[in-house]
């Protein structure tokens, strides 16, 4: 059993080939009960924003938008996507396989739970952010080299901004102190390129972001200023137990809380100790302070969600 896992399992066409046949599976799936192109709004955005810009205005701030421009194709966006996805597990394979000494089952569990994500394949079948950002995060953590660790901190922030807070996450690492010097830098220009914006967050509501007519998880945006603290209180503690599916049972968030909940089990076994889920819950307070609607909490959140236990694992040999 052993001599397969490692023979299987070490592979990277293997991991390659079923993480991409399995993000088709989740399309094909999808596609086949009515969830398409249209489900995310933002991925219409995205193609005719693309569509409507010009090379010759070309700036790194609108660096995705370029992106989707340059490829031109939603089939083959996604198709990108689940090239990402299944580097991105490769990664994360190779990442795993230092870090486990003994190749048990814990250690197979813990690998297809990475490779069978089920809302990193839904994100990935759609021309949306997550793919590339969870992908950059991760070979932040798998890089050894602070050049390309401050390269991946760039064109991640000018893919999506939020990413420099992702990077808080790594404050308590024993990594490199280069790296940790990056971030710190990073945040700083982040809280200065953003000041307005910040401001404005925590001194008015920024409005009812309760798009999808399943989500009723309770945002207490009629409180203004105090919903949002409530909602940064509340809503961490729901999203990592999975138990928002008590509050707003559908089959959409049914898989969702299930992964979540193991993935808590898993990032518990991995810790040493409790206060190793400070800085987590400190990341989901923000963006639960910033974001009005659950399901976009969700969405914001799946990249720190993703490589939190790869964190863990980093840190605690």
């Amino acid at each position: 059993m052993h001599k397969f896992l490692n023979v299987s399992i070490s592979n990277n066409i293997f991991i390659f080939l079923i993480s991409f046949i399995y993000c088709c599976l989740v399309i094909n799936i999808e596609n086949t009960i009515g969830i398409n192109l249209k489900f995310h709004p933002d991925s219409l955005f995205y193609l005719q924003r693309a569509s409507n810009i010009n090379w010759s205005e070309f700036n790194l701030n609108h660096l995705f938008y370029f992106y989707v421009k340059f490829i031109s194709n939603k089939e083959l966006l996604i198709i990108v996507n689940f090239i990402l996805y299944s580097f991105t597990n490769i990664l994360i394979l190779k990442f795993l396989n230092k870090k486990f000494k003994k190749k048990n089952l814990l250690y197979l569990f813990i690998i297809l739970f990475f490779i069978f994500n089920p809302l990193r394949a839904h994100y990935a079948s759609h021309i949306l952010k997550e793919t590339i950002v969870i992908f950059m995060l991760v070979s932040l953590i798998c890089s050894r080299n602070n050049f390309i660790s401050f390269l991946i901190l760039v064109f991640g922030f000018y893919f999506r901004p939020a990413f420099l807070i992702y990077t808080i996450a790594f404050a308590k690492i024993n990594k490199s102190k280069g790296l940790l010097i990056l971030i710190i830098i990073s945040l700083i220009f982040f809280l200065i390129h953003f000041k307005d914006a910040i401001l404005f967050v925590i001194f008015q509501t920024n409005g009812d972001m309760q798009f999808r007519n399943f989500d009723n998880v309770p945002n207490f945006v009629d409180l203004g200023f105090q919903g949002q603290i409530l909602r940064s209180i509340f809503w961490p503690f729901l999203l990592s137990t999975g138990s928002f599916v008590m509050i707003s049972f559908n089959i959409f968030f049914l898989p969702i809380a299930l992964y979540n909940s193991i993935q808590l089990a898993i990032c518990v076994y991995l810790s040493e100790n409790y206060k190793e889920f400070i800085l987590l819950f400190a990341i989901l307070f923000i963006f639960a302070f910033i974001v009005s609607g659950f399901t976009s909490f969700i969405r914001y959140t799946l990249p720190l969600m993703t490589v939190f236990p790869l964190i863990l694992k980093m840190k605690n040999k």
